[in-house]
């Protein structure tokens, strides 16, 4: 793994759980090139994978932990946060 990039290793689990095909995967990488997007926006704006799944995809190969999985997240941490971002990336 060491040397592999994050889009590499997003596509590695996001294919071996099924989320999407290599042949799927490929293709985004290359409209991302070519469109100069982030990879996993890519693959949301194309169809290829749900948020939810690529926000865990991303959580899993960069060990970042996902906020939503924190239970009981005091208000105040979340109140320098725009309500709109936070929906938008299934925090609340």
């Amino acid at each position: 793994m060491k040397g592999e990039s994050i889009s590499d290793r997003l596509g590695d689990w996001l294919v071996s759980r099924g989320h999407v095909s290599s042949a799927d995967f490929v293709r985004a990488r290359e409209v991302a090139a070519r469109t100069r997007t982030r990879l996993a926006a890519t693959m949301s704006r194309l169809g290829m994978a749900d948020d939810r799944d690529l926000a865990e995809a991303l959580s899993a190969v960069s060990g970042c932990p996902l906020v939503s999985e924190f239970s009981g997240t005091p208000p105040e941490l979340l109140a320098g946060f725009n309500p709109r971002f936070l929906r938008r990336n299934l925090v609340f």
